[in-house]
């Protein structure tokens, strides 16, 4: 019975779980175009190629992504992670400040 209320899911949503997207299931036609538009994680890269070829003998990230590419999409995602840290340590020492 849980199995005839679920709704279908979509080719874009079966597509979107393979390339290892959180909100896959909720992802319509347009919505992946939308997403695809806008670019991936570098994860999602590295899900694709994994699920691909899972021992990594005929398909690296760089055979789907520019090697400059990658790299500068990777320093990007580490920026963002840096910048958050930062934002954390400053809102706790503003705290400590305080007391």
């Amino acid at each position: 019975m849980a199995a005839a209320e679920r709704r279908p899911v979509s080719e874009a949503g079966r597509i979107a779980k393979f390339m290892g997207l959180a909100d896959w299931a909720k992802l319509d036609d347009l919505g992946l175009v939308e997403r695809v538009a806008k670019g991936f994680p570098v994860k999602t890269a590295t899900i694709v190629i994994e699920r691909l070829d899972p021992k990594g003998k005929f398909v690296r990230a760089t055979d789907i992504i520019p090697k400059s590419t990658l790299h500068r999409r990777k320093h990007a995602d580490q920026g963002r992670k840096r910048k958050g840290v930062g934002a954390v340590e400053g809102l706790l020492r503003g705290s400590q400040d305080l007391s």
